[in-house]
């Protein structure tokens, strides 16, 4: 089991949202999150809700086509996963972030976003009885 000390923590969240303003995502974009618990899930988690993004975390046994409607209904700007289920995809539904191997750039706290209680933070997918994602939301006061 890897652990990680609460100032390593925030260090490596820090430069997980660095690289995310790097790639000019803004508050509200969405960001697809696959990927079994580990540390780098929760860095890029925090660090998503760190620059204001939204989170759509998925089940690591998600399938491709449910993974693929969810996009279409989001509009993810990425999917953070590891290089191999990535590489599992027929048709990638969105560019890939690896988990594996988070990128780190400087975060530039000026340009952070106000985020309010009211804030969507992540948007929570199942299968629904009719075979169609439905969805449910949670804001930054609920996280």
């Amino acid at each position: 089991m890897t652990s990680v000390m609460y100032g390593g923590l925030v260090e490596r969240v820090h430069s997980f949202a660095g690289y995310l303003q790097g790639q000019k995502l803004e508050k509200g974009d969405r960001l697809l999150l696959w990927s079994a618990s580990r540390i780098n899930w929760m860095v890029a988690y925090l660090g998503a809700l760190l620059i204001g993004a939204v989170i759509v975390p998925l089940d690591v046994n998600s399938k491709e086509d449910f993974i693929s409607r969810i996009e279409e209904s989001t509009g993810a700007k990425y999917l953070i996963t590891t290089q191999k289920q990535y590489s599992g995809l027929k048709q990638p539904p969105a560019p890939l972030i690896d988990i594996d191997d988070l990128p780190q750039e400087m975060l530039d706290t000026a340009p952070l976003p106000e985020i309010t209680g009211n804030d969507l933070a992540q948007l929570v997918f199942t299968s629904g009885t009719t075979g169609q994602p439905s969805f449910n939301f949670a804001t930054e006061s609920y996280v």
